[in-house]
C-alpha cells in the first residue's frame, strides 16, 4: 500500500512537462481551484516543459492515486522472506513442531 500511494508523488517527480487545470477544492467541492499544476506527456499541447522544483507549491495538484498504482505496486514488490528463510522454517517444523 506505501509503494501505491507514493506513486503519484513519483509521476511529479519524474514529470518534464505540467500544465494548469481548473478543479474543485477537495476542502469544498463547491469551489473551483484555478491553475493548478498537473503533470501531463510532453506532447500536450497545453502542457509547459519544466520539473517539480520549478512549481509553486501551493499550486501543484498531485495526481490521486489509482488502481494502476496498485498493480503497479504490487507487480515490483519484493517479498519480505526468502526461500531459503522458509525452508528453513519448514524443516524446523518437520523437526521440532507441529502446524496447526
Amino acid at each position: 500500500v506505501r509503494n501505491a500511494l507514493m506513486e503519484p508523488i513519483r509521476t511529479c517527480r519524474v514529470a518534464t512537462h505540467f500544465k494548469r487545470v481548473d478543479c474543485p477544492d477537495p476542502a469544498n467541492p463547491s469551489v473551483m481551484l484555478r491553475g493548478k499544476y498537473v503533470p501531463c506527456s510532453p506532447g500536450d499541447p497545453q502542457g509547459t516543459e519544466m520539473t517539480l522544483m520549478q512549481v509553486p507549491p501551493a499550486d501543484l495538484l498531485c495526481p490521486p492515486v489509482s488502481m494502476d498504482d496498485f498493480l503497479k505496486a504490487v507487480r515490483t514488490a519484493r517479498p519480505s522472506v526468502s526461500a531459503k528463510d522458509i525452508e528453513l522454517h519448514d524443516r524446523f517444523t518437520e523437526e521440532f513442531g507441529q502446524e496447526s
